[in-house]
């Protein structure tokens, strides 16, 4: 009896350290994977002036040989949308692959460096692209270096043709309503032509236009439809370096206000 209790215990006690061994193993695995994958991932496609961002939150292990990710896509400096990446274990190493809100498909191998290297491939067009970890306050200088680029690439150097009474509209205007709690307002004045048509875009925060309208500066005078919930009309003219805007609408409503050049 007192044999077979030895042989139990025995038993017992390696059976524990199997498990204990595997739970030490799984939770050295799941640390190693977040050490590896968690963080932000500088993404560069070959070719393509824009940078990318891959911000990975989390990293599971879904199964044997594939781990799931969570994680966030999008052009540095720009607001990121929810991807789900997929990172498999191959015989070149891990391959990571994930769909772009866009519908741009990313697949890449992981490098001795740690770095993804692969393929971007976006409307049947395929390009190189890799994806390097970067620290967090390298990504923020990152992101308003690209922020700071994309604005300016908006804006035209008026052409010598151009009458200077419409090219001194060119730029980017920031202006404070006086009346109604309307506060600021953005105009970016993108490019102006000889025929003084400009292309504008008016807008409620300081972030990067992505949609313009053409409209006709006469007499020195911008005006165009500025709100069109109230039929709303804004009229801008110049005074020395800045620009003294007035706005109306049908219904009586007045305001003004002072735009002063900031780009």
């Amino acid at each position: 009896m007192k044999a077979i209790r030895a042989v139990l215990f025995v038993f017992l006690s390696a059976t524990n350290l199997t498990f204990t061994g595997i739970a030490l193993a799984q939770e050295k695995t799941s640390s190693q994977l977040q050490a590896d994958l968690v963080g932000s991932w500088m993404v560069t496609v070959t070719g393509d002036s824009k940078l990318r961002v891959l911000k990975v939150m989390n990293a599971s292990q879904r199964s044997e040989g594939t781990i799931s990710l969570d994680a966030i896509f999008g052009l540095a400096g720009e607001k990121e949308n929810a991807v789900n990446p997929e990172v498999t274990q191959t015989a070149q190493g891990r391959k990571l692959f994930f769909t772009s809100k866009s519908g741009a498909i990313v697949v890449a191998i992981q490098q001795p460096d740690g770095s993804f290297v692969g393929t971007y491939e976006m409307k049947g067009s395929t390009k190189g692209v890799k994806l390097a970890k970067v620290a967090a306050d390298e990504l923020v200088a990152i992101g308003d270096s690209a922020r700071e680029a994309r604005a300016a690439s908006l804006f035209v150097t008026p052409a010598g043709d151009v009458p200077l009474s419409c090219a001194a509209f060119s730029g980017k205007w920031a202006g404070n309503w006086s009346q109604g709690g309307v506060g600021m307002a953005w105009l970016s004045v993108a490019e102006v032509n000889a025929q003084c048509i400009a292309k504008i875009a008016y807008l409620d925060s300081d972030k990067t236009p992505t949609r313009f309208e053409n409209v006709q500066i006469k007499d020195g005078v911008l005006e165009w439809l500025c709100n069109k919930s109230t039929a709303g009309t804004c009229v801008l003219k110049h005074q020395g370096n800045e620009l003294w805007a007035s706005y109306s609408n049908p219904s009586g409503g007045s305001n003004s206000a002072v735009f002063k050049k900031v780009r």
